[in-house]
């Protein structure tokens, strides 16, 4: 038996009455049984179940609680909607009836005694049982339940029905919730795949049409079939899921494990089933086993659809004809992923929402551990490691195992990361599938390294004991003398991460004299190490103390001297973490590459990319963008694109220069500094140079899923312009711009508010818009936009350049994407930008240098075509008051992205019948890059 020490001893008394619990989490003694009779035609189940169970230790010793995750599809309003909503998933919302699920209970009897229930306010998928007498804990109570489930359609989890050939169902009974530290957990299903169902047994009995099979996690004991209906019974025994697919074509294949355990799988096309295939399930059976335990049922059910919900990120965006690892790694690592996500939750009696971290995390440990040792050359970008046209990127040399660390630090690098011990229903999409699970799998495999493997390998094994009577803390903290504090105290519970770095270091005779420094003086174990030519001369692990040490290094003559020199803990920024010896400045070699590259912290990076860019007076304008923004975001970027117009036989393009401020757990979570530059044409041979520094500062709610967002923005724009002969006009101003903006913008509801002020020395005006704009279930959405702006001061009234105007704004900022702006007929002039008035119809006399207010509506008429309708006021000084109204219709493709406006009356008449109606049509369209990625972003933060 394993020794332990005083301290480890008096570490498990402590957390033995801190958490007491911690040591049993509930004595269930429950058990399922169920007479189901499914109805293809209503897409409906008849159930007839009987529960019983201990009474739990409570305070309400006549309340007992039920998970009914059925009734999460009932309607609109109910959280899993709201959540698939917030995600920009609006299938669910916009549904019919039909599509949806419900369960509607007949009754709940105790010893055929009727019982009063409730379903919890605004939680209508969890119930609330009033027994007719006070219970004690161990009295074992039996209630039957009597109800129909309406069978939601398999789009919107996964699980449901799909056109009546297949039927997929998890967490579809009534089930007792689960009691867990003396809490009643009370989730709602919000498709998190994180039911914390305690373990029971199960007997349940199926009827069905016989023309389809039946496959479950349970096994089956029945089968038999009359009338053309087959009535199948299962049996399952301190399980914690009832797993079961109807469908017209059996998908699943069996495979018989060395360990006597049966894998019914859909992740196997019947033409790819080998030998090879079988090989590779049992050595993942057989490593997995090695680190945990062997699975403790005789059978498993291992989904394609779990796969598909959660994939290996990476692999699922690579194009199908782009192979570039081998069949039997792709499949190996998909297989281990729905292979140890079924493991942990069958076998983890824990809050599944809370510490959804210690399941993400151990899956990834997992996965890397694999990939170590069966894969350990593979790269992370597989065979095309070896093209030698991409042997001078970095991202060639990065080991597989490396990706996990780029993923994570990719939202790191962008303020988005969350703390991992947040509950699920929290976190943003990107870190609750990636940012998290990485995070944590990176850091138990660092912690490996720190403890050894032998002793971290054997408290993972003492911790999944069936039995185990210790958290995984405890478990830990059993095998190690050393301090893991800076682990669950910083490493998973703090929002800002590590930063490491060398306050100062000097060599003489072979001696080196160092400060390592980690910015918040955490203390850490950290590796340094001496690097020669790729490769680590020297090394040792010290703690991040922020005193100064001396390395006693005898014959090395190294390139580096490096912190956490194999990237094996992330870190915000990892350039500062290496020191270069090779002149007395410390200056590091610089690299150039085409397109760009990973993060070298060993060089300076510069990216030179081929572009070419358009408008109407330049025309193509072809270039080279000189920039050192990385894959990842790094504090200072610059991004400069000299271009040449082919029109207009000239140099023009802009430059941008940046730096970000970001700070972790404050409400101004981003301070951007920024210097922009440009130089075009506006109209043939007249050009324009803009040159404009600001301060931005952005605010969030501490709640990063929501896109609740102000900016408060402070520039300088100095413009200069080339003067039109015989046109009377400003060519060149300063103006000072002033502007909040706030948003929230989601699937449902859409708000925006914007105010601005500018002066110069020629006016000063003030400026305000609102936009609003909310989906109905029905599909039709209704929008409206109000705009509002006045002058303050005007001693330019000579001409029309500054004024507010209806349909066109004139954009003397140049901030807007105009392709031809100068343009007053033809195709370019009929470009629509939602600015100012905002109309869409076009007038002779649009403008307003006293006061302008205007209010856009749109509605819904079917799909994507809607009519909408502008009314305003325009007021110049010395003059009366104008007002104007347009409506037509609008064809919606993409909202703010490319729609098309169809004029049909205004103020101009019946504009549809006039015979130039076709000039009179106005598009929205975007060819922005940063724009467009936000259609398939916004989703995931």
């Amino acid at each position: 038996m394993k020794r332990i020490s005083v301290k480890q001893f008096c570490c498990v008394l402590f957390m033995a009455f801190a958490h007491p619990i911690a040591f049993f989490a509930q004595e269930t003694g429950t058990s399922y049984t169920i007479d189901a009779r499914l109805n293809i035609e209503n897409k409906t189940i008849a159930v007839a179940q009987n529960i019983q169970f201990l009474f739990p230790n409570s305070d309400d010793k006549h309340i007992v609680y039920f998970f009914d995750w059925s009734n999460a599809y009932k309607d609109a309003t109910t959280p899993l909607s709201n959540q698939l909503a917030e995600e920009f998933d609006r299938s669910f919302y916009l549904s019919g009836k039909n599509k949806k699920g419900y369960t509607d209970i007949k009754g709940i009897s105790k010893d055929s005694t009727p019982l009063v229930w409730q379903r919890l306010p605004d939680q209508p998928d969890v119930i609330k049982v009033f027994l007719p007498e006070l219970h004690e804990k161990k009295d074992t109570i039996s209630l039957d339940f009597e109800y129909h489930i309406k069978i939601p359609d398999h789009r919107f989890t996964g699980f449901g029905i799909h056109n009546g050939n297949e039927i997929k169902l998890r967490d579809w009974f009534i089930a007792l919730a689960p009691r867990i530290d003396r809490k009643w957990l009370l989730h709602s299903q919000l498709n998190l795949e994180d039911n914390s169902h305690l373990a029971a047994d199960f007997d349940i009995q199926w009827t069905f049409p016989a023309s389809y099979t039946l496959v479950s996690n349970l096994s089956k004991t029945i089968f038999e079939k009359n009338n053309g209906q087959a009535t199948v019974r299962f049996k399952g025994n301190h399980q914690t899921r009832a797993q079961f697919i109807f469908s017209k074509t059996d998908k699943f294949i069996a495979y018989a494990t060395k360990n006597g355990g049966l894998i019914h799988t859909d992740m196997v096309s019947s033409t790819k089933v080998t030998k090879e295939i079988d090989t590779s399930i049992n050595r993942i059976v057989e490593f997995v086993s090695s680190y945990l335990h062997e699975y403790p049922h005789q059978k498993q059910l291992l989904l394609k659809l779990d796969l598909d919900k959660n994939p290996f990120y990476g692999f699922n965006q690579l194009p199908a004809f782009l192979n570039i690892f081998t069949d039997r790694f792709y499949f190996e690592i998909q297989f281990l992923k729905v292979y140890l996500n079924n493991f942990l939750h069958e076998t983890l009696p824990i809050d599944k929402r809370a510490n959804h971290w210690l399941i993400g995390g151990l899956q990834t440990y997992l996965l890397m551990k694999y990939v170590e040792t069966f894969y350990p050359d593979q790269k992370f970008i597989g065979e095309l490691a070896k093209f030698k046209l991409l042997k001078s990127f970095h991202f060639t040399d990065m080991p597989f195992n490396s990706g996990y660390l780029f993923f994570y630090e990719t939202s790191l690098r962008a303020n988005l990361h969350q703390e991992d011990v947040m509950s699920k229903e929290k976190l943003t999409k990107f870190n609750r599938k990636i940012g998290i699970p990485y995070h944590v799998g990176i850091g138990l495999r660092y912690l490996e390294n720190h403890i050894g493997e032998t002793e971290f390998k054997s408290a993972i094994r003492q911790y999944m004991e069936p039995m185990g009577e210790h958290n995984f803390e405890q478990s830990l903290r059993l095998h190690t003398e050393e301090s893991l504090d800076w682990f669950f105290n910083d490493y998973i519970k703090e929002r800002e991460p590590f930063d490491f770095y060398f306050k100062k270091i000097s060599r003489a005779n072979n001696q080196s004299t160092y400060t390592v420094k980690e910015k918040k003086g955490r203390k850490v174990p950290i590796e340094i190490a001496f690097v020669k030519n790729d490769s680590i001369v020297s090394k040792k692990v010290i703690q991040s103390e922020n005193k100064s040490e001396k390395w006693m290094v005898s014959g090395t003559d190294a390139d580096f001297m490096a912190i956490n020199p194999t990237y094996t803990l992330p870190e915000w920024n990892s350039k500062n973490n290496w020191m270069y010896l090779k002149n007395r400045a410390h200056l590091k070699p610089l690299k150039l590459n085409i397109f760009k590259d990973l993060e070298n912290p060993k060089t300076v990076q510069l990216f030179t990319t081929p572009i070419a860019n358009f408008n109407y007076y330049d025309g193509i304008s072809p270039g080279l963008r000189v920039r050192n923004k990385k894959f990842k975001t790094q504090p200072f970027q610059y991004d400069i694109q000299p271009q040449y117009g082919l029109k207009s036989e000239s140099l023009v393009g802009h430059f941008r220069m940046s730096y970000r401020q970001y700070r972790e757990n404050k409400s101004n979570y981003l301070t951007l500094y920024s210097l922009f530059g440009s130089s075009y044409h506006y109209d043939n041979d007249l050009r324009y140079s803009v040159f404009v520094p600001s301060l931005s500062l952005y605010y969030r709610t501490p709640d990063l899923r929501s896109n609740e967002r102000q900016m408060l923005n402070f520039s300088w724009f100095n413009v200069q312009r080339q003067r039109q002969n015989g046109v009377e006009t400003t060519p060149n101003y300063r103006i000072w711009n002033v502007s909040h903006l706030f948003s929230n913008k989601r699937a449902i509801k859409h708000f925006t508010a914007e105010t601005n002020f500018e002066a110069s020395n020629t006016f000063g005006k003030i400026f305000s818009s609102v936009e609003y704009r909310k989906l109905f279930p029905s599909g039709r959405q209704l929008g409206l936009r109000a705009f509002a702006g006045k002058f303050l001061w005007h001693n330019a009234t000579q001409n029309t350049f500054f004024d507010f105007n209806l349909n066109r704004p004139n954009d003397y900022l140049f901030r807007y994407n105009f392709l031809g702006r100068s343009e007053t007929t033809g195709f370019f002039s009929q470009q629509f930008i939602t600015a100012e008035g905002g109309f869409k119809s076009q007038f002779d006399k649009a403008t307003a240098n006293d006061y302008l207010a205007s209010l856009n509506l749109f509605a819904g008429l079917w799909k994507w075509v809607e009519i909408y309708g502008d009314i305003g006021l325009a007021k110049n000084i010395d003059a009366p008051v104008r007002g104007y109204f347009d409506s037509g219709l609008r064809i919606n493709l993409v909202p703010d992205y490319f729609e098309l406006y169809l004029p049909m009356v205004s103020s101009n008449g019946w504009e549809i019948t006039q015979s130039n109606y076709v000039s009179t049509l106005r598009f929205v369209i975007s060819f922005r890059y940063s724009e467009l990625a936000k259609l398939f972003t916004r989703n995931w933060f």
